[in-house]
């Protein structure tokens, strides 16, 4: 049997999710069990087991989800219904899960007869949001948008309505969301933190956008002699800039790019500041963007005195802390699913920042993935291991590689020739084995 190294961090599970008709990708606490439970495919249908790899629920389902709170959603025969934690129907027959909030206090489903969204509370069964919208999704800080015939509102997380499904457009990212009406004078917008706080109320604006992961928006400045200058603004943030000399060219979560225009001049520069405000950095050049990983950098050129050789350099800024890191072009960075930041380097690999190596691989050994909490899997001869502290938490050479890990690195499983798989506790300790035949489980990631 060819030997893979295919190591799936807790987003990628989600992809697991989403080859059944219920799965909703969905941020949630760690652990791979809910309820004591995780799901388990055996014999080509799925069901549930505890922690010793025993079968507590059936495996008799075409597929499942993970419990969150006391229902999972599971289908058979055409039907897709929930059931509770004893393996019972709940009575609760729906089209589709299509989201869990990060508590798993409420999921989004649509319902079996209309096909509309609503909300229910995973510990009742009971709608919090009933079903009656075109769409439904969280959105930042757990907050729901409604989507209904062209128009959209907006919930807190308790499902209490923020907005009515009257305006017109939402924009959202990392630091606000923003709910507009089209009038005849223009935008005006209601601003919400993320924890549905109302930041701003009936705010005229002149155009929203969004840079990178940030929210922003142009508006005049109000005076008692009316409209006083042209503003920029990054709601939620310390951030309110003078349009006449600047711009927003850039930005992503906490980091942004800021283009400066100088009056007498006309002479360009940027400013890489932090979401409060906080200059990191300033450059002529405009500080390039990885938005995958999560960095801006500047490059330079320096000379060796000696040689003459002219080498690049590039000061890093990790965009979720906001450190910087002087590096060469061949660094390579990991970004986790927690936004834990590694760089690599040859045989080392550092924690972003930081001057003392997490790990050090052996001669012949190749990095693969690093994982949150100083996690890290290594492949040497076809096979692969896992590495924390410098010392290795899996080392049996059971044949085949590591298939999946959690996002929180609190489990992971093992397949054999067979394709049975084992799981495992990141320690090393073996929770069950390839003797339970089961062949794939789902982690509540």
């Amino acid at each position: 049997m060819k030997r893979k190294t295919v190591l799936i961090i807790a987003l990628a599970l989600c992809a697991i999710l989403a080859l059944s008709l219920l799965a909703g990708c969905a941020e949630t606490t760690d652990s791979a069990f809910s309820q004591g439970m995780i799901a388990v495919k055996k014999d080509g249908l799925w069901g549930f087991a505890d922690e010793s790899g025993e079968i507590v629920i059936d495996c008799k389902y075409d597929s499942v989800t993970p419990f969150y709170g006391a229902y999972a959603a599971v289908s058979m025969g055409g039907r897709t219904f929930l059931i509770g934690t004893d393996g019972e129907d709940a009575g609760i027959e729906i089209a589709g899960l299509d989201g869990v909030n990060k508590e798993r206090t409420l999921m989004i489903v649509r319902d079996k007869h209309t096909g509309l969204y609503g909300a229910l509370d995973t510990s009742s069964g009971e709608w919090k949001i009933a079903p009656l919208y075109d769409d439904l999704y969280f959105v930042k800080g757990e907050m729901i948008l409604a989507k209904l015939g062209g128009k959209v509102g907006l919930f807190d997380a308790a499902c209490a309505e923020l907005c009515p499904v009257a305006y017109d457009t939402y924009s959202g990212g990392s630091n606000a969301v923003v709910m507009s009406k089209i009038t005849d004078a223009g935008y005006v917008a209601d601003v919400f933190a993320a924890d549905g706080a109302l930041l701003e109320k009936d705010v005229r604006m002149i155009v929203m956008n969004n840079i990178g992961d940030l929210v922003y928006y142009r508006y005049y400045a109000e005076s008692d002699a009316g409209a006083s200058g042209e503003r920029i603004k990054i709601p939620a943030l310390n951030v309110d800039l003078d349009a006449s000399v600047s711009s927003l060219v850039t930005g992503i979560k906490n980091v942004y790019v800021e283009k400066i225009t100088s009056k007498e001049s006309g002479a360009v520069s940027y400013a890489l500041k932090k979401a409060d405000g906080t200059l990191i950095l300033e450059s002529e050049s405009e500080p390039e963007a990885d938005y995958v990983r999560g960095l801006f950098y500047v490059e330079e050129n320096e000379q060796n005195e000696q040689t003459g050789e002219i080498f690049t350099t590039r000061t890093y800024v990790d965009c979720v802390s906001g450190k910087t890191s002087v590096l060469g072009q061949n660094a390579k960075f990991y970004r986790t699913y927690d936004y834990g930041l590694y760089v690599a380097l040859g045989n080392e690999v550092f924690a972003f920042g930081e001057s003392a190596p997490l790990l050090t691989l052996a001669e012949g050994e190749e990095l693969e993935k690093v994982l949150s909490g100083g996690m890290f899997a290594v492949s040497k001869d076809g096979l692969t291991s896992l590495k924390k502290d410098k010392k290795a938490v899996y080392a049996e050479k059971v044949g085949e590689s590591i298939d999946e890990i959690t996002g929180d690195s609190a489990y992971f499983t093992v397949k054999n020739a067979y394709g049975y798989v084992a799981l495992y506790k990141a320690d090393g300790k073996q929770l069950f084995g390839f003797d339970k035949e089961i062949t794939e489980v789902i982690f509540v990631a």
